[in-house]
């Protein structure tokens, strides 16, 4: 790789020191034939992205003067990327052919193509050559690796000046004075349009013409649709080589083609806890958000540019940018899409069955890829971007009128227009159509999913951000540990594909890795939290506890199990000690009580005593006696604390901790409210 940077170099010196050379002789004593090589527009890249398009490169010639009716010389016109960024413009073949395109003088930008001998109204005084330069329709060569084609130059006198036009015929002449929309009869147009062969870092055009434009002439040889994979954030540069530095001087062969910068920020709202024992019924867990990364205002874009005249909406709801059509086909105009220049199936290309050239497969895509969920739930993802309430953390709607607009699609690679409707698995909670999680694996109840939205609207000069809830439905069967508690569910957020995900595709666009999985939800084990403030076995003394589990009831009360652990905080440190079996009525446990004397376990203890049982609805009791002649006895019964694990494990004075769920939330009286 370092021999091939060194000899790109050598080329590019050489072709310098030739151009300048080609300045100073000026060919047949007119003015000399030069040609630099700029940027016409330097967009920003996506450092995340694996096919970002650089900015197109012009090279520039003036003067020159060949000879009428000769064939201009031919060369291979090759782009290096400075920094041996992988090209990743699609291939059209085995051979390397690729979407990357080089074009003879801005074809169809001029008067209309095929105008009459007589200039238009709009055209006036401008002096146009129909059907050539400008003027002219996209004609491709059909030769891009074996030897290009061949083309004739014709020296043009009347508005222009001294011009010479391209054509396929070595037809001499001169046209009518005042008049150089007429070329002689049977001659047309060369072939304009050349496809880029892609071998790693580089794309050469083979068998360009080379034909000077004459004393008030210009020359516009610009190449687009080079994709790359940028290796760092910061400027991208590429060199500009051509194969006879003698016949095509290229000055200023080193371009900036790009700025490379970080495109995508993403986020999840803190980890939302709930209790195992609590029916959930479309509950709201979060927010997804997608956001462009500082200033990068165009980093999110759809299929093709909206603002193109005749595209339509695909689907209903769907609004333009999702077309198939390839209206991007004016060159050097900047489009705000993933897709690049556009030409159509125009002649002489090669194209392989069902690409169009220069088309992205979809606009930009977002996805989150879940893991760990807790079994035995169901989780639900927003069909589309969601607008916010005014705290902007609570979904209120779609948000499909209120700017920015994300849809989700079948699946990362699914086609253009795969875009998923409410089905059997659809609901509608408060805020908008959710729709069932795809899962990835094909259990019956699976842990992992994935979801996937496309760019619909967006605004290429503000900042967008995209928004999607997530939901959460589950039946309560805590004594099956069901859903599952204890492990975070989470997601891996980024853009789609990933190549991570499908290292096989050739999708465009594609981009890099995802970032750290962030938490999404967690199924805490419903726990009652029993405090009892004094227990002793001091001085002849010894307490008695007991601990019921009353979740069995008349009352149609999910039926719990589990153990306890209890916790020393006194005069000596004692270890935690656990109920020897679970507690309950359940079908993994037939006690409901566990009852022991403190002595058994902490000899010499005074303190109090922190009890975690993992269900709901236990009861403590606690009985002190002087075991003596005093007959010294009192009982208590141990004080509930709420639940800290519903609210983030802390134990604050107020509001009373909020029970998904249950109507005990947002209370407005002050302290623990322990009750017995």
């Amino acid at each position: 790789m370092a021999d091939f940077r060194r000899w790109i170099l050598a080329l590019a010196v050489l072709a310098l020191c030739a151009g300048l050379a080609s300045a100073q002789t000026g060919g047949t004593g007119g003015l000399a034939f030069t040609c630099s090589a700029n940027t016409s527009n330097i967009p920003t890249l996506r450092s995340e992205g694996l096919t970002e398009q650089i900015g197109d490169i012009v090279i520039t010639c003036l003067g020159g003067n060949p000879t009428d009716g000769a064939a201009g010389q031919k060369v291979n016109i090759t782009v290096a990327m400075q920094g041996n960024d992988p090209i990743t413009t699609r291939l059209e073949n085995a051979g390397g052919v690729s979407d990357a395109l080089l074009m003879i003088d801005e074809p169809t930008t001029g008067c209309p193509p095929n105008a009459t001998t007589t200039p238009t109204a709009a055209c006036a005084g401008t002096g146009p050559i129909a059907d050539f330069g400008s003027n002219a329709n996209l004609i491709a060569c059909p030769n891009p690796t074996t030897g290009g084609c061949s083309a004739y130059g014709y020296h043009v006198f009347g508005g222009d000046g001294n011009v010479y036009v391209i054509q396929t015929a070595a037809t001499v002449g001169t046209a009518i004075a005042g008049d150089p929309s007429v070329i002689p009869a049977g001659t047309t147009q060369a072939p304009n349009v050349y496809q880029g062969v892609v071998n790693g870092t580089q794309v050469t055009f083979f068998g360009v013409p080379i034909i000077a434009p004459g004393s008030n002439g210009e020359r516009v040889y610009r190449i687009t649709n080079i994709r790359i994979t940028p290796a760092a954030t910061g400027s991208v540069s590429a060199f500009v080589v051509s194969s006879n530095p003698a016949a095509l001087p290229i000055s200023q062969g080193n371009p900036i083609v790009g700025f490379v910068s970080p495109s995508l920020t993403t986020a999840a709202t803190p980890i939302t806890n709930l209790p195992q024992c609590v029916n959930q019924t479309l509950t709201f867990v979060g927010l997804l958000s997608f956001k462009e990364a500082g200033t990068f205002a165009s980093a999110f874009k759809t299929r093709s540019d909206p603002n193109v005249a005749g595209q339509s909406a695909t689907s209903p709801g769907i609004t333009t940018g999702q077309g198939q059509l390839p209206l991007q086909d004016v060159p050097g105009t900047i489009y705000n899409s993933e897709s690049g220049f556009t030409p159509g199936a125009i002649t002489g290309l090669t194209q392989a069955t069902g690409n169009t050239i220069g088309l992205a497969d979809f606009g930009t895509r977002f996805h989150a890829i879940f893991s760990s969920l807790p079994a035995g739930a169901t989780l639900y993802v927003s069909l589309h971007s969601v607008a916010l309430n005014g705290l902007g953390n609570a979904p209120v709607g779609d948000s499909a009128t209120t700017g920015s607009y994300a849809l989700m699609v079948t699946s990362d690679t699914a086609a253009e227009g795969s875009f998923t409707t409410p089905g059997l698995t659809s609901v509608t909670p408060s805020g908008g159509t959710a729709i069932e999680l795809v899962p990835i694996n094909s259990t019956a109840s699976p842990t992992s999913g994935a979801a996937t939205w496309e760019v619909v609207t967006t605004n290429p000069t503000q900042i967008d951000t995209y928004n999607f809830a997530v939901y959460i439905s589950y039946t309560a069967t805590p004594g099956s540990n069901l859903p599952t508690a204890g492990v975070p569910g989470l997601a891996a957020l980024g853009y789609a594909p990933s190549s991570t995900a499908d290292p096989t595709s050739t999708n465009i666009p594609r981009f890099g890795p995802d970032g750290t999985p962030t938490s999404v939800v967690q199924i805490n084990p419903c726990q009652t939290v029993l405090l009892f403030p004094y227990v002793t076995d001091l001085s002849g003394f010894n307490t008695g506890i007991a601990i019921s589990n009353t979740s069995t009831d008349p009352f149609n009360t999910i039926p719990q199990a589990g153990t306890c652990t209890v916790k020393w905080y006194g005069n000596i440190s004692v270890s935690d000690t656990v109920s020897p079996n679970p507690i309950g009525l359940s079908s993994s446990s037939k006690n409901p009580i566990w009852a022991f004397d403190i002595d058994t376990y902490a000899p010499g203890f005074e303190g109090y005593l922190i009890a975690l049982c993992h269900f709901q609805y236990a009861h403590g009791l606690a009985f002190i006696t002087d075991l003596g002649t005093r007959n010294v006895a009192t009982t208590y019964l141990a004080l509930v604390i709420p639940d800290p694990s519903l609210n983030a494990n802390t134990r604050p004075p107020a509001p009373f901790p909020c029970i998904p769920g249950s109507a005990n939330c947002g209370g407005t009286t002050n302290g623990e409210q322990l009750g017995n």
